[in-house]
């Protein structure tokens, strides 16, 4: 559980570019079988029932030739092919190093949208992330995994929580939805206007040795569940249909490494409606 209360500033200019500075403070709290727990000198866990964290940041974008519809509460954009481009550092310190030791993060990311003619549009999204620093567990890096029905084209749907933990991460995603491919060979699917949907999601991390657990560091142990990443990155694999009916969307997810390590899940499916 995390409870947390937050300042920010944004400013958008006519340019494309934008910029936002926040400041934080933040209470993480374990909950179930997740426990915060350092180990002592004599190998004996020593629990910690809260993570107490204060940090800031600053994160600049640049989208050229941006253009959005703006609704009430939200905005819708469009002229997707423009690339964007995302870069934010955020500094801080937490409980566990009583304030001694700094935090420091940095993410850098990267979107395209790709047209293919009368053949449809590749989405690719890429992004790198690095924690400079030593930190507890909870405030490292891990795959977004999302585990709703909702299809979200950032997460990874079949990565648990904390399958894998990293202060070093880079991952890259792309979208396919095609257009004037198989299903419009079919009569009844081109009147229909299904068209085809491939994904491919990929992760690849490490975790130095300064956020290894180890008694003298005083760092969280891991989860028991936890994955360490050897050379062959995390990925999953999708094969679906789009614009059923013009709001459904299905998926069927499949993952592809790491599938031999007890509990994972190792295939899915996904319903989208989109109105």
């Amino acid at each position: 559980y995390r409870k947390f209360s937050e300042l920010n500033y944004e400013k958008e200019t006519l340019y494309g570019f934008s910029y936002q500075f926040w400041g934080r403070i933040s209470e993480i709290e374990s909950a179930s079988d997740l426990t915060y727990a350092a180990v002592d000198k004599n190998r004996y866990p020593i629990p910690l029932q809260k993570l107490k964290s204060k940090n800031a940041g600053v994160s600049l974008r640049y989208w050229p030739n941006e253009a959005y519809l703006q609704n009430k509460r939200s905005k819708s954009p469009f002229y997707l092919t423009e690339p964007l481009f995302m870069l934010s550092h955020t500094v801080g310190e937490n409980s566990v190093f009583g304030g001694n030791e700094l935090y420091h993060k940095t993410e850098l990311s990267f979107q395209k949208r790709i047209e293919l003619s009368n053949h449809g549009f590749i989405d690719l999204v890429a992004d790198y992330q690095k924690v400079w620093t030593k930190a507890p567990f909870p405030l490292l890096l891990y795959p977004n995994g999302s585990k709703g029905w909702v299809v979200d084209n950032k997460a990874f749907f079949l990565a648990r929580a904390l399958d894998f933990i990293n202060d070093e991460q880079y991952s890259l995603r792309a979208t396919y939805v095609a257009d004037n491919l198989f299903f419009s060979r079919v009569p009844i699917l081109k009147k229909l206007g299904f068209k085809e949907l491939l994904i491919l999601r990929g992760v690849k991390g490490t975790l130095s040795n300064k956020n290894k657990p180890t008694a003298e560091n005083g760092l969280f142990v891991l989860p028991p569940h936890t994955i360490e990443m050897n050379n062959t990155p995390y990925m999953e694999g999708v094969i679906g249909i789009t614009n059923i009916l013009g709001i459904l969307r299905v998926e069927y997810i499949h993952r592809l490494t790491y599938r031999n390590h007890p509990g994972v899940l190792k295939y899915g499916f996904r319903l989208d409606a989109t109105f």
